[in-house]
């Protein structure tokens, strides 16, 4: 089994915006809690329109102009009668009221609801999740500054530290701090093991990705376990095998041939993982 990973040397997507590197994804830590015999309870909670706006610290009418600015959904027909809102809505506007004490504009903010999308988005309900748990995990909105956010925890935050220094701008609200305002203390979710340091190959992976140069990263997996690290370097042209294999420790060079005459190398160093 060789799992490949994309080198990242900046941290922003095809369309310039910032990211966070997630250690596990969420989509992944979403199937591990989803699949736990309490996970409908907790779904329960955090969907259920049981409060009123009374249970807020927003007034009618700074609602009424949030869902107006397109801020705040409202499953009401046609706009009428007592607003319902859900443990997740409650969340979110009190996150809404942190950023307009940052003071986002109304267009950032906009863009914060775009693509945190709270009502529906399994992201948040995850991160929502997890501040349930004995103990809970450490989770965060991240804003940044264009208005774009993420639901990331602090194992990722500083996963993402490691991968490219600490100049990544962002807001950050504590959603276990949220919760507790609204709940207390509360628990649902059963005792989760404590995140872990990087592990030495955690680390030698990281820092291909963030020095960068490489084409490729490969791990062999042995009982589960990383038993080998594979960068892998793409060179074009003719250039001599003999400059790339003084180059490399342990590794292999392969050659693309055509017509008679080399059209790439590609470079491959390998590194054992000594257990």
């Amino acid at each position: 089994m060789t799992p490949k990973m994309k080198p990242a040397k900046k941290n922003r997507n095809n369309d310039g915006a910032f990211f966070i590197f997630h250690a596990p994804d969420m989509d992944e830590v979403y199937l591990e809690l989803s699949s736990h015999p309490q996970w409908g309870e907790v779904e329960t909670l955090l969907n259920d329109k049981r409060y009123t706006v009374k249970d807020t610290d927003a007034s009618y009418r700074s609602i009424n102009h949030w869902t107006e600015e397109g801020l705040l959904d409202d499953a009401r027909s046609e706009g009428t009668g007592w607003r319902k809102l859900s443990f997740k809505e409650l969340i979110w506007l009190r996150v809404l009221h942190d950023l307009r004490q940052f003071g986002l504009s109304l267009e950032k903010l906009r863009e914060t609801f775009k693509t945190l999308r709270p009502a529906r988005s399994i992201e948040f309900e995850t991160g929502l999740a997890l501040c349930f748990q004995k103990p809970s995990t450490p989770v965060f909105v991240i804003v940044f500054d264009d208005g774009a956010a993420e639901i990331a925890t602090l194992r990722s935050l500083r996963v993402t530290d490691y991968m490219i220094g600490y100049d990544l701008p962002y807001i950050r609200i504590n959603l276990n701090t949220l919760c507790c305002q609204v709940l207390g203390s509360s628990r649902l979710m059963p005792p989760r093991s404590p995140p872990t340091e990087l592990l030495d190959e955690e680390r030698e992976v990281f820092k291909l990705l963030r020095e960068g140069g490489v084409d490729e990263v490969r791990l062999h997996l042995r009982g589960g376990t990383v038993s080998e690290i594979e960068s892998v370097k793409k060179h074009e042209g003719a250039q001599r095998i003999a400059d790339l294999m003084q180059d490399i420790r342990y590794g292999e060079v392969k050659v693309m041939v055509e017509n008679g005459k080399p059209v790439h190398a590609t470079a491959i160093k390998k590194k054992r993982i000594k257990k």
